[in-house]
């Protein structure tokens, strides 16, 4: 068993999403134009020649609804790749947190396994990361985004568990699975 886990800051994952937005927002653009030529192919091919059947305000619900979706689908993605922009320009370097027999280190703070009180996940929301918390015994409370680290959550709940001879682990209710 190694005598550590050390979790470190991951560029290629950063990277990785940073791609996956950069892909969505064309994606979206493109849905946005062809919801805009299908309402009006809609308009030419069926409305014009039942106008005396629905009203012009149908139309242009079905038209705002449509159209107004895709636009919606379209900001948010622009939003999101923002959002994964900053993150990985801002992604610091080095090792965010280690596990091991006396402890954890996270954020700059070392803290013996008596110390720490409860290790929770929280779950991030409009794009943003998990969170890790850990609650210490002083009532502090350190956090660290999980987005762009280089293990997974699962493997740092193992660490804990052993680590600490069992005594903690990452809680993952709060997360709604």
């Amino acid at each position: 068993m190694p005598e550590q886990l050390l979790v470190g800051y991951s560029p290629a994952v950063a990277a990785a999403r940073l791609r996956a937005a950069q892909i969505q927002v064309p994606i979206r653009i493109g849905f946005l134009v062809f919801s805009g030529l299908f309402c009006l192919l809609f308009y030419y091919l069926f409305y014009r020649r039942q106008k005396d059947v629905f009203p012009m305000t149908f139309f242009w619900i079905y038209f705002g609804i449509t159209v107004g979706i895709s636009l919606l689908l379209v900001i948010i993605s622009i939003v999101m790749l923002i959002i994964r922009a900053k993150a990985a320009r801002n992604l610091p370097q080095g090792i965010a947190a280690a596990v091991d027999r006396q402890g954890m280190w996270m954020m700059g703070s070392g803290m013996g396994w008596n110390d720490v009180e409860a290790i929770r996940v929280k779950r991030g929301y409009f794009g943003s990361s998990m969170t890790l918390r850990v609650a210490r015994t002083q009532g502090e409370e350190l956090s660290l985004k999980l987005e762009n680290l280089d293990v997974m959550t699962g493997t740092i709940d193992a660490a804990v568990r052993a680590y600490s001879g069992g005594s903690h682990f990452v809680d993952t209710t709060r997360l709604g699975h």
